[in-house]
């Protein structure tokens, strides 16, 4: 059995060092920008149709999105019976719900929505491939500085005449995941990808169609907290929380007798004192091994999130994998 830890975040750093390629740093960076709404520095309207694959039967959502800066926005998201609605001003974020947690497909649509460089760790260029023959592909592989190890493989995919980037791929330790991105249509200085789509693990996860994207201004009067909201702070350079002490589940008996694999996902707070609580599962994979994958989490110590000095309530997600090893 291993376990790791899935940590869904929003923009992180990124580094890229080229290394006698045609792709630099800069130009890297340059392509991730341009995939990014939010980086235009304009106020934008968006509503989207998306599909939750991974569920049985797969349930169909819809998000609505208004966007006036990084730090005044309103999100709105349906999918099937759930209702989440988000509001950020300023240093707050405010949401409201239906549940008591969120459920999965919502945090992988929203990773889809943002750039391809948010993911975990400082990147450095390996290898630059050639465009294809129709000179419409050309991929960048990277590693990650942060790691040190060889377990982390990720490419990025772009159109080198256009610079949109078409997929962004990655595999750590056996878990893997896909992004990737088309029909892109002009919009304002750049395009967008109206079609957009999420595998993980080999199995299709989420997949989008922005049906409407329109230039649009507001009024600040206009973004107003939805009732019963919980809030949590928010600050332009968040220290997100670190696992301190993270003991292993054991396998439950029954199961390793059954043979039971999988992986269990929960959702949890970490509070200002680094303890947890609100652990609420979000992806199954047995009856047993999510039990006491609940179990072991609410155990967990972490050093919380930090808003400069001050030690934040933050909420993630976890993954638990179990894997019997013969």
């Amino acid at each position: 059995m291993t376990r790791s830890g899935l940590l869904l975040f929003s923009l992180m750093a990124w580094t890229a060092i080229a290394q006698n390629t045609s792709i630099d740093d800069l130009s890297l960076k340059r392509m991730v920008a341009h995939s990014d709404l939010r980086s235009a520095g304009k106020a934008f309207h968006m509503e989207l149709d998306f599909v939750a694959q991974q569920v049985n039967p797969p349930e169909t959502g819809h998000l609505s999105w208004n966007w006036a800066s990084k730090d005044l926005w309103r999100q709105e998201i349906t999918l099937g019976t759930f209702h989440q609605i988000t509001v950020r001003k300023q240093d707050q974020l405010f949401t409201a719900r239906n549940l008591g947690f969120t459920p999965l497909a919502v945090t992988q649509l929203n990773e889809l929505l943002r750039d391809p460089s948010a993911k975990k760790g400082d990147w450095t260029i390996d290898k630059v491939k050639q465009p294809t023959s129709d000179g419409m592909k050309q991929c960048i592989e990277l590693s990650d500085d942060a790691e040190k190890t060889h377990d982390w493989k990720r490419q990025i995919c772009i159109n080198p005449t256009t610079e949109d980037v078409l997929s962004d791929e990655w595999n750590r330790g056996g878990e893997s995941g896909k992004e990737e991105f088309a029909d892109f249509q002009p919009y304002e200085d750049r395009s967008y990808p109206r079609s957009l789509s999420l595998v993980k693990n080999g199995v299709p996860a989420v997949r989008a169609v922005v049906t409407l994207l329109e230039e649009k201004s507001y009024d600040a009067a206009e973004f107003v907290a939805p009732p019963n909201a919980i809030v949590r702070r928010q600050c332009e350079h968040i220290t997100y929380p670190v696992a301190l002490h993270t003991p292993s589940p054991s396998y439950p008996a029954e199961a390793r007798r059954q043979h039971a694999a999988g992986t269990s996902i929960v959702s949890l707070t970490v509070l200002p004192d680094g303890s947890v609580e609100n652990v609420q599962l979000i992806g199954s994979s047995a009856k047993q091994l999510d039990t006491v994958t609940e179990q072991i989490v609410k155990t967990w110590k972490f050093k919380p999130a930090m808003c400069g000095a001050e030690p934040i309530t933050y909420d993630i997600q976890v993954q638990v994998n179990f894997r019997l090893v013969r």
